[in-house]
């Protein structure tokens, strides 16, 4: 998380490969998707972790969550394209 939020990508990508073993063209392709979502739905996470701590957040079909701003915002091209970045 450290890696992700302060240092860049290009250590987000070293740590991939590094720590957990995956080759530069597949943790370049999740580095890449990890900043997508970190511009872009940030405070949406920030949001639910907040609420959380004060509430039980149930989740519905229609809730925008960390995980549909992702979708939306780094798979297919908006803009972000890990779907296909990751084959």
């Amino acid at each position: 998380g450290t890696k992700t939020m302060f240092k860049g990508i290009d250590a987000l990508q070293d740590c991939l490969e590094e720590d957990i073993g995956w080759t530069p063209p597949c943790a370049l392709c999740w580095a890449e998707d990890i900043m997508c979502s970190k511009s872009h739905c940030i405070f949406i996470f920030l949001q639910s972790q907040m609420t959380n701590q004060i509430a039980n957040f149930e989740v519905g079909p229609e809730t925008i969550t960390s995980a549909t701003c992702e979708e939306a915002n780094c798979e297919a091209g908006n803009p972000g394209d890990f779907v296909a970045c990751s084959g």
